[in-house]
């Protein structure tokens, strides 16, 4: 689906936990030639633990065998490290700024189109990490700019579903030129990807404006989890 809306896509990025895994997947195995680059900082927000057996031989079969098939496609040449559990607000905001760093990294090495499978907290904070000063005017000096900034996009997002994706788009020199609007192909009533009960997510900047991203409001009510 990716593919077929935004063009050829050259390299998968995902994180290490296995629901994830198995959203990359099929992409990964349509890119292949071992371009499926694990990356930590890409893992779900405030854990108590990192990713608990990805490769679990107590699983049925036919996800061992999806398993099978993530393990060939592995870039060995990709490495990252574990991030640090239990996770806060203070190391959770600083993973997504080094995670930002990190894909806008890729980016420069010129793999062309990347597509980055994460979860539905960090997906939004990614996108902000990589385009909230270029698109929305983010400046990391002024507590006021940030938080203003932050609530333009928080608000301006739709919820994250399951295989929902934001994208971005990038100039020649990766300066972040367009965020389009959250896509959740399981909504489209079009044979897209259906993944049971599960709701689309999204923390509303009013309910935790420090959510997503460092803002000087902090957690306010605090009414997310």
């Amino acid at each position: 689906y990716q593919r077929r809306v935004h063009g050829s896509i050259r390299r998968v990025a995902s994180s290490p936990f296995a629901r994830t895994l198995q959203t990359a997947l099929p992409l990964a195995l349509l890119v292949g030639d071992r371009k499926l680059a694990v990356e930590f900082l890409l893992s779900e927000a405030r854990q108590a633990d990192g990713p608990y057996r990805p490769n679990n031989r107590l699983l049925e079969q036919r996800v061992q065998m999806q398993f099978e098939d993530i393990r060939r496609d592995w870039d060995l040449g990709y490495g990252s490290r574990p991030i640090a559990t239990p996770e806060d607000d203070n190391t959770y905001w600083s993973r997504m700024e080094e995670a930002s760093a990190a894909v806008r990294q890729l980016l420069l090495s010129g793999v062309g189109n990347l597509a980055v499978f994460t979860h539905a907290t960090p997906v939004l904070s990614l996108a902000f990490g990589l385009c909230g000063g270029e698109v929305y005017g983010y400046n990391a000096s002024e507590d006021d700019g940030n938080c203003t900034a932050l609530q333009r996009f928080v608000d301006g997002q739709h919820a994250v579903g399951p295989a929902g994706f934001i994208h971005l788009v990038f100039d020649a020199q990766s300066k972040c030129r367009r965020v389009h609007q959250t896509e959740n192909p399981s909504d489209d009533g079009a044979g897209g990807v259906m993944c049971g009960a599960t709701p689309p997510y999204k923390c509303d900047f009013a309910d935790y404006p420090a959510w997503y991203w460092r803002c000087a409001q902090g957690r306010g009510p605090g009414k997310c989890s």
